[in-house]
């Protein structure tokens, strides 16, 4: 669904139909830097007139100048912003494309709407993987804000590892391990008694050729017994990830003994999932702009925006973000020939 107007008309336009049920919104703005490549004003500067109203005319004309490119931009976004806000579901969250001119500024404004709390982090964006050159350095990235209405109530989906390789495999197929301990010293053996318990390792029952064995809770002759290691740190007595009735189901199957050396042995977890938790660091090629560009050119058969976003890009982000059925917001989108900002 498009509606066209003002994007700050059709927010308030939305409250009543879409408040609470928006999962997920990405808004990719102006950055403010005072361009004329885009095809959308890209310049939000306040009249010094209106500016020296406010601010006290003793600042150098430099200062004034400077802070005022910002105010105009700031009075724009916020009550944008706060009208999104309403919009999302509780367990909502909101994506924020951005470069160095206006990104403290925006880091300020979401902490104040959102809660600095509700922050979940900045993404780097490889956009620009050959450079542009500014002078004094050559840019290669972006910056996309990442916050939640409630961190609490935010799940995010994990994304397919395509590079994903194993170095075991059973009758179930691939897996990598993992120590079923729990390396956070916060979870110890006097606030979490229920997670420290022995497990039995018999070497003679080995399981294959690769350094496993069997496992059990119940002790047996011959059987070795294990417990979490402590931390080398502060030797915080470690626990199990597991409580005992969920490791006696998936005994040898899904946890396993493994030997790591001559008479050194671990409680291992068979890791079979090829996917992986959305990185902060989004250096491949696929999120650069001039994919973007390229995607756009094809499907109009001219440049119809300036530096538009990849659909790698997008599409991971909604992948993170989103399942069957959401509804998902973009109000930043623009017409070609003027201006107008688009909701959708």
């Amino acid at each position: 669904m498009y509606v066209e107007g003002d994007n700050l008309a059709v927010l308030k336009l939305l409250q009543k139909s879409y408040q609470n049920k928006i999962k997920m919104i990405y808004i990719d703005p102006p950055y403010n830097t005072g361009s004329d490549l885009f095809v959308y004003t890209d310049d939000f500067s306040m009249e010094k007139a209106v500016y020296e109203q406010y601010e006290s005319k003793r600042k150098c004309a430099d200062a004034m100048n400077y802070e005022r490119q910002h105010a105009g931009w700031c009075s724009m976004m916020y009550p944008r912003l706060l009208l999104a806000k309403n919009l999302l579901t509780e367990d909502g969250m909101i994506f924020i494309s951005i470069d160095d001119h206006e990104y403290a500024n925006l880091k300020k404004m979401c902490d104040d709407i959102f809660g600095e709390q509700n922050f979940c982090g900045t993404f780097i964006v490889n956009s620009a993987p050959n450079a542009r050159d500014y002078g004094h350095i050559g840019k290669m990235h972006e910056y996309c804000l990442f916050y939640a209405k409630d961190s609490t109530k935010t799940k995010t989906n994990p994304l397919k590892d395509a590079d994903k390789k194993f170095r075991f495999a059973d009758e179930t197929g691939g897996f990598n391990i993992h120590p079923l301990y729990n390396s956070n010293e916060a979870f110890h053996d006097k606030n979490r008694p229920n997670l420290y318990y022995p497990f039995y390792l018999y070497p003679d029952e080995p399981i294959g050729t690769e350094g496993f064995y069997k496992i059990g809770l119940e002790k047996k002759e011959h059987g070795i017994e294990l417990y979490p290691p402590k931390s080398l740190k502060n030797s915080v007595q470690f626990v199990w990830r597991w409580g005992k009735e969920r490791a006696r189901q998936y005994l040898n199957t899904e946890i396993i003994g493994y030997r790591l050396g001559e008479g050194e042995y671990r409680i291992v977890q068979k890791m079979r999932r090829s996917e992986k938790i959305i990185r902060s660091l989004l250096t491949d090629k696929k999120y650069a702009s001039r994919r973007g560009t390229a995607q756009v050119e094809a499907l109009f058969g001219a440049k119809i925006f300036s530096f538009p976003k990849p659909l790698e890009l997008l599409l991971d982000l909604c992948r993170t973000a989103t399942d069957d059925q959401d509804i998902v917001l973009d109000f930043f989108r623009v017409r070609r020939q003027r201006p107008t900002q688009l909701c959708c």
